[in-house]
């Protein structure tokens, strides 16, 4: 059976096939001012480049913060539902389970099934998201791929007390004139987000293995921050970035197994 998810974010939409147990396919596309719309079109792009078609598909299920305004959503699931569930189709050992967006960040844990068995969310405030490291990437004027690189190197300068990005900025740009090295000012920079994606993680209460996803999985600066202050392993899955969007694909399989009468669905968080 051809199932779909599709993940609408703040900045960004995503989308996954999935047949039979695996990836056919992921796509992303901005969000731009009607992300229900490229929500639509990102569908027909996996299915044209697949050479499918959309009657082709199953079951199509949505997540993220957009979800609730498309206005053709049949089924739709929480953010933590579908993160869990997609972290652990890609990683089996998946427990505990971060996934960090654009704008805000949410920890989940999980059993083996992909049920959240708990989880917390970010306030909203966008110094939990991938905007915040992307604000402070062009303080620095380099890329978010270059800050994460070299944060690797680096040795946190100082600890970076606002929680506001505003705020923060103005402690980066003091280091910066201070004289401080760039590798030590992009450490404190991840090290200020993973400490308060820490604050979540205490919430929730951690247990292995720890999964990254997200947009901002791909920055190998804040996955080593986050090993740091966690003091504990955390694995980046392929194509981490398309977790919710394949969790929740994975989440249209158990439906219809559910309506054509081979299952049980339970609500996953």
């Amino acid at each position: 059976m051809l199932t779909c998810g599709v993940d609408i974010g703040s900045v960004n939409v995503k989308a996954a096939f999935l047949k039979d147990g695996c990836v056919v396919d992921t796509c992303i596309r901005a969000s731009g001012r009607n992300p229900h719309t490229e929500a639509d079109v990102l569908i027909e792009t996996i299915a044209d480049r697949n050479a499918l078609s959309t009657k082709d598909i199953g079951r199509v299920i949505f997540t993220g913060s957009g979800c609730v305004d498309h206005g053709s959503v049949e089924r739709s699931m929480t953010e933590a539902g579908s993160a869990a569930l997609g972290a652990v189709f890609l990683f089996p050992s998946a427990r505990t389970v971060i996934d960090i967006g654009a704008e805000k960040a949410l920890v989940a844990r999980c059993d083996m099934a992909g049920t959240v068995i708990n989880s917390a969310f970010s306030d909203g405030c966008a110094a939990f998201g991938g905007l915040f490291l992307e604000e402070m990437a062009k303080l620095m004027d380099v890329g978010v791929k270059e800050l994460g690189s070299i944060s690797r190197s680096g040795s946190p300068a100082a600890v970076i007390a606002s929680q506001c990005t505003l705020l923060a900025k103005d402690e980066v740009l003091a280091m910066m004139m201070s004289g401080v090295a760039l590798p030590d000012v992009a450490r404190s920079v991840h090290d200020s987000l993973a400490g308060r994606i820490a604050s979540l993680v205490d919430r929730v209460g951690i247990e292995k293995d720890v999964i990254l996803t997200g947009g901002s999985a791909v920055n190998e600066g804040l996955a080593d921050s986050l090993d740091r202050i966690l003091k504990n392993d955390v694995m980046v899955p392929e194509k981490a970035q398309f977790a919710s969007a394949i969790g929740a694909a994975a989440a249209a399989v158990r439906w219809h197994r559910c309506e054509s009468g081979n299952g049980e669905m339970e609500e996953n968080g």
